[in-house]
């Protein structure tokens, strides 16, 4: 504008700068050209840093390092809290009419009510150093007395010639000397808390359309890692731990009173993303101890519907009038991906220093408690050649959730639509991966590494159309569908690997899964009693739909290997319990009113994957090997239809088809190999699976006190269980003297 320039401080759309107010300091700010220049130099200078401009990408980045002739600590930790609130509402009592003055409605006079928060969240915390350049000292004040101008000459010229003599951090020189015990740990706590309510109270609209929609969403990504470097012991230990807690709430009070010439769309969506991992990777001549741990608690909350605490009133109350389509979606698809390693490692040194440090492709100069060089995975490690030692490495990761998912319509007086969709899913990943490695190769060593994998899930997916404390009348003219769905999966691995090399080295190692969950899935179109009935009026297809489709995955393994003696044990196990129950109940046609057909289904497709495996080697004489490998699953579930003081009416040639199906697959798998040039080798491999009935019931339909009629349409009733078991255990052994699997 002129001689002026401005850069715009907010996003907005469909400006007109011929008459935009850039005076305004809330969305403009004013630049001036010849500080261009000088912001670009920063730049340059802040990435040509002693850190590359590393520590610049990120939203939160903790760093320490320590180096001592004798001892070396070094610890980094951080702390983040965030809470993302977006709300948006039509309070009671609002008027809002949007229509033209004469003649209906069209697409131009639409009620959109959004909310939304975005949390987005990078961070890196460590007792590392990340590589760079290297300037020296430089205590010479900058020269000011010819101005700004000259003191930016200056600071430059001096900034010219550090560059000239600069080195390039990165690994620790072979002159640095060895810290004798090096300790290195890093914490993080990151609490992050999501709100968004897009909701509508008792109020009067007349309009096109209606959308009324919350979504969560975001990304917390961070990764937490320690390492250390010594010649008598290193211990190091990282935890990287995520709370989160959402909600995403869209709703219109069932009292409101809504009159529309379109559509209706209620949407409620979850998709924030968690990505959290830790490592931990000590090294020494002669003990060295690795721990590593993730952690996530979450609680998800998706609601979308129309709903109230009381019923609507006998008059000027509850009645909503859709023209078009009627839909309401709760959706939750966020995922989250939770990896811990650790790797411990017993060695001859190969350099005098010690450092602390972690993570792939993260270079440790540091001080004291490190000077190594954190390689590809985040984790700890050893290595020696002189007699004795330790190399011990654990990793963990464990995920507790209790996610809700749910429509609903209650209390609502009338609803006429075109059609009418409501739907809830749980469209969401979980990948947890626990890793564990130690290294040694000092004669008369041990390694031992252990890796562990929990899942505590408690989830609930419900869409349900009720009459709770007064009759409802539902007309709809088109299809009517109600839809419960679990399509989540859930895949884990843990694996611990142990060498010992050296001479009458013993090597150990463990991993160790445990998921426990329970899922209710329901789909219900149904009154609370023949007083509190639901009505129906003239309807198209009428389908009632609940279904748990998950996929659960458990891998386990373990792998020693030991000049004297090889142990490996890996333990998988799943307790899962599964409710599906589709439920039609306390619903009747109006006089004279068809439906054009019915499905009511349950569907149970869960599917249980749960393998265990490991290898077990000795090669001395003396020596021997053992692997034993657990492989377990047990599912208590019901897959459930019912229908009690149902009265439903097919008009012409429509069907009714009920059904309640078991597909669900379980599959436990175990295999181990023992091999020994000594004495003894022994294999053990154990599969189980274990089904049971919940009290509620097996694979059921249950009619009570119901009426199903048809015109000229088929009516079938269907429970079928065809659930499919497969165990396979396989132990093998072999040694010089003794072989047992």
């Amino acid at each position: 504008v002129g001689d002026q320039r401005y850069v715009a401080k907010q996003n907005r759309l469909n400006l007109d700068l011929g008459t935009e107010n850039y005076e305004d300091a809330t969305y403009w700010e004013e630049v001036s050209p010849g500080d261009m220049p000088r912001e670009l130099l920063a730049l340059i200078s802040d990435t040509i840093s002693s850190d590359l401009g590393f520590s610049g990408y990120f939203d939160m980045f903790t760093q320490s390092k320590a180096r001592g002739s004798s001892n070396g600590v070094a610890f980094a930790a951080n702390v983040l809290v965030t809470d993302y609130s977006a709300a948006a509402h039509i309070a009671d009592g609002a008027v809002l009419t949007l229509a033209p003055a004469t003649g209906t409605a069209d697409s131009t006079n639409a009620l959109s009510v959004t909310a939304e928060t975005t949390d987005d969240i990078l961070l890196v915390v460590g007792n590392i150093a990340v590589p760079g350049l290297s300037f020296g000292e430089d205590n010479d004040p900058d020269v000011k007395s010819g101005g700004v101008k000259a003191a930016i000459s200056s600071h430059y010229e001096k900034y010219a010639e550090k560059l000239k003599s600069a080195t390039f951090k990165g690994e620790p020189k072979a002159t640095e000397k060895v810290s004798a015990r090096a300790v290195g740990g890093s914490v993080n706590v990151t609490i992050a808390t999501d709100t968004a309510k897009a909701t509508i109270g008792k109020a009067t609209i007349t309009a096109d359309s209606v959308s009324l929609e919350s979504t969560t969403a975001g990304m917390s990504m961070g990764l937490v890692a320690a390492g250390g470097t010594s010649t008598k012991a290193s211990f190091t230990g990282s935890w990287n731990h995520v709370g989160l807690t959402t909600l995403s709430q869209a709703l219109v009070d069932a009292r409101a009173m809504i009159t529309l010439s379109g559509d209706l769309s209620l949407a409620a969506k979850d998709s924030v993303g968690v990505f959290a991992f830790s490592g931990a990777m000590p090294t020494s001549s002669k003990t060295a101890v690795g721990l590593s741990g993730v952690t996530s608690f979450q609680n998800r909350t998706v609601l979308a519907g129309i709903t109230s605490a009381t019923a609507a009133a006998a008059t000027g109350e509850g009645v909503f009038s859709v023209g078009g389509a009627a839909s309401i979606t709760a959706e939750m698809s966020g995922s989250t991906v939770l990896g811990s390693a650790a790797v411990a490692r017993v060695k001859k040194p190969s350099v005098a220093s010690g450092t602390t440090g972690a993570a792939a492709a993260l270079s440790t100069t540091s001080p004291a408690a490190a000077a190594s060089s954190v390689p590809a995975a985040a984790g700890g490690a050893q290595t020696t050649t002189s007699s004795g030692g330790f190399a011990v490495s654990g990793s963990a990761t464990g995920l507790r959730e209790r996610n809700s998912v749910q429509t609903i319509v209650t209390n609502l007086k009338s609803l006429t639509a075109g059609s009418l969709l409501t739907t809830a899913e749980d469209l969401g990943g979980r990948i947890l991966l626990s890793g564990a490695l130690s290294d040694t190769t000092s004669n008369d060593a041990k390694g031992i590494s252990g890796a562990f994998t929990v899942i505590d899930s408690v989830k609930t997916i419900r869409a349900v159309i009720e009459a709770a404390a007064s009759g409802f009348n539902l007309n709809v003219a088109g299809s009517l569908a109600v839809a419960a769905r679990d399509v989540s999966g859930v895949y884990t691995f843990a694996v611990g690997l142990a060498a010992a090399r050296g001479t009458k080295g013993i090597a150990v190692s463990g991993s160790v899964i445990v998921l426990v969950g329970e899922t209710t899935v329901e789909a219900a179109l149904r009154g609370s009693s023949a007083a509190n009935k639901i009505t129906m009026g003239a309807t198209g297809a009428v389908d009632i739909a609940a279904a748990n489709k998950g996929h659960i995955l458990a891998i386990a393994g373990a792998a020693a290997y030991g000049t004297k003696a090889g142990v490996g044990a890996a333990v998988a196990v799943q307790s899962q319990g599964s409710s599906v129950t589709a439920d039609v109940s306390y619903v009747a046609m109006g006089a004279t009113q068809t439906a054009d057909s019915l499905a009511v289904s349950a569907t149970s497709d869960l599917r249980l994957d749960t393998l265990a495996a490991g290898v077990a080697v000795s090669r001395e004489s003396s020596g021997g090997a053992g692997v034993g490998m657990v492989a377990v699953n047990v599912l208590s579930q019901t897959t459930l239809v019912k229908m009690t003081g149902a009265a439903l009416s097919i008009g012409g040639t429509g069907a009714v088809a009920i059904s309640a199906i078991n597909t669900s697959y379980l599959n436990a798998a175990a295999g181990g190999i023992a091999l020994s040039a000594g004495k003894a080798a022994v294999g053990i491999a154990v599969a189980v699976n274990k089904h049971r009935d919940k009290s509620s019931g097996g694979t059921e339909v249950r009619l009570t006190g119901t009426s199903l009629q048809t015109a000229g349409g088929a009516i079938s009733v269907t429970a079928r269980d065809e659930m499919t078991m497969v165990a396979t255990a396989v132990g093998a052994a072999a040694s010089r003297q003794v072989g047992l699997a």
